[in-house]
């Protein structure tokens, strides 16, 4: 784990426990959500797995009018898109101000209520603290609490433990693993010379940005390239850099946005080019791919190699040596 500590809130009753959308009931399994920001606003995305009547969007609607947030239903893609409300957005972005900490891209619905995870550098525990403290104190419809702080589990992220936890199976989510090679002249121009690092590294947000916010944990002490770099533990080589880039608002839009893909997400740059790891839940697994492919065929792709390395379910994780996240 690259942070190895972390925060977990629980929004209660926040979503609805029992929509009915076809044979599926919303808040009836437990599920992911991907969280994102376009053009300053917070939204989560999911998958659901028809096309939703107009009865059912309704209801969504109604129970979003409760809870002073907004649903819009993609038809075509089936997805929901729901607005964060404000307070809760201006807490991410609080958080996501501080160097060296996150809100994870992912949160976990179950049964109506909401799991956040805020994952952070230890030296960072008093400013996190702060920052929760103000969020939960604060007027809103629905009840928040903090449920946890402390170390990461060795192995995985805290979500995905805490969802293994509730009995889900591991061989819900599929683990996809995909390479992208470039040229070392490549990696000199392209993205301000970041991929010239070795070291894993994780988005800090999933923005429509052009302006990229990265956390690495380098192999070296000196960073290469032309982008704004932070020191958050110089012992660890943990940094946080600012890098003009299309890397991660290109993955929103043609995988978050429109397919509602990934779950969790973790890179490992090495001298050749770039290892992504993906966890996704097995019912989006296609459209996952669809979306990759898609982000692949851009113009600006055509000078590299993309391809797959590795799909399969989390059944065996255990034999997983470690997770880049």
């Amino acid at each position: 784990m690259i942070l190895r500590k972390c925060a977990v809130l629980k929004l209660h009753d926040v979503n609805p426990k029992f929509v009915n959308i076809g044979d599926m009931k919303i808040g009836e399994k437990d599920h992911f959500h991907t969280i994102a920001r376009e053009k300053g606003k917070w939204y989560f995305y999911r998958q659901v797995e028809q096309q939703m009547t107009e009865i059912e969007k309704r209801s969504l609607q109604e129970f979003s009018k409760k809870m002073g947030m907004t649903y819009d239903v993609t038809v075509l893609a089936n997805i929901i898109r729901m607005e964060i409300p404000e307070i809760q957005g201006e807490f991410y972005d609080s958080i996501n101000s501080i160097t060296g900490c996150r809100v994870s891209p992912v949160s976990l619905q179950s049964k109506g209520d909401v799991y956040l995870c805020i994952e952070f550098e230890e030296n960072r525990t008093d400013k996190i603290s702060d920052k929760m403290l103000d969020f939960i104190n604060q007027y809103s419809p629905y009840k928040r609490s903090i449920i946890y702080i402390g170390p990461q589990p060795d192995k995985v992220p805290y979500l995905l433990n805490l969802y293994l936890s509730l009995g889900n199976s591991p061989r819900d989510l599929t683990l996809i693993k995909s390479r992208w090679e470039f040229k070392e002249e490549e990696t000199i121009k392209e993205n301000e010379g970041i991929f010239q690092n070795q070291g894993e590294f994780i988005p800090k947000k999933i923005v429509d940005d052009e302006i990229d916010e990265l956390i690495w944990r380098m192999d070296s002490r000196e960073p290469l390239g032309g982008s704004k770099i932070d020191i958050v533990n110089e012992e660890e080589h943990i940094i946080e850099m600012k890098v003009k880039s299309h890397f991660f608002s290109e993955f929103y839009y043609n995988v978050i946005k429109e397919y509602c893909g990934a779950v969790f997400s973790g890179y490992h740059c090495d001298k050749k080019g770039l290892t992504s790891y993906y966890i996704v839940e097995s019912l989006t697994q296609q459209i996952f791919l669809h979306g990759l492919q898609k982000e692949w065929s851009l113009e600006r792709r055509h000078h590299h190699l993309n391809y797959l390395l590795e799909i399969g379910d989390l059944g065996s994780y255990n034999e997983i040596p470690r997770f880049p996240y």
